[in-house]
């Protein structure tokens, strides 16, 4: 009698060290399956600024277009790629480009639409900048303190231009504002430093 209990004991330890094991290896494989398992994976904000930086720029994902929000480039010439990370460029944020002291001439894609306020501000050294012909609307401020810039041409289509774009740019000669343009900003510059801007709007 005493070996038959003893016998049922040491069944029972067996089989509770089983289930135990059998546990202990669910928890295991649970673990290196995600939480939340798709076919598509969704793009994480520190996967979408990986992409950014290694094609030399800096900026988000939005409603399916790549918004550029800094420029980690020391080119003098830098030629903006119409896509980044296999998304379209489609917009250059408010001070993108701020102090930008290196570059001498910038071309913006056709897939841009839109500048920000100040994207360009203080780029001491930029001589040419070349826009996309799908711009639309350019922010205040655009192009402040860019002393070496000498000609702005904005493409047919452009629609909105912001106030006060080309103060202190003393070496700013000629802009071409397109009939698009409805209604042209009444300062876009400080008259005693742009004091030889001519602005042309040439026939449709």
């Amino acid at each position: 009698m005493r070996k038959t209990k003893q016998t049922i004991r040491r069944v029972s330890l067996l089989a509770a060290g089983v289930m135990l094991l059998t546990l202990l290896g669910a928890c295991g494989r649970s673990a290196d399956i995600p939480a939340n398992d798709q076919s598509v994976p969704a793009i994480s904000h520190q996967s979408e600024s990986a992409v950014a930086e290694e094609a030399g720029f800096t900026g988000h994902i939005e409603n399916g277009v790549f918004v550029i929000e800094g420029c980690t480039l020391t080119d003098e010439d830098i030629v903006i790629p119409d896509t980044i990370g296999g998304v379209p460029t489609g917009a250059i944020a408010d001070e993108a480009f701020y102090h930008t002291s290196t570059c001498r001439s910038i071309t913006i894609p056709d897939s841009v639409t839109s500048i920000g306020k100040s994207a360009f501000t203080d780029c001491n050294m930029l001589e040419e900048i070349h826009l996309g012909s799908g711009l639309k609307t350019v922010g205040d401020f655009a192009f402040v303190s860019c002393t070496r810039l000498t000609e702005v041409v904005f493409p047919e289509g452009t629609e909105t231009l912001g106030e006060a774009m080309f103060t202190h740019d003393e070496s700013l000669k000629r802009v071409v504002i397109p009939e698009s343009v409805k209604e042209v900003p009444e300062v876009l510059g400080d008259p005693l430093s742009c004091k030889d801007l001519v602005v042309e709007r040439p026939e449709p």
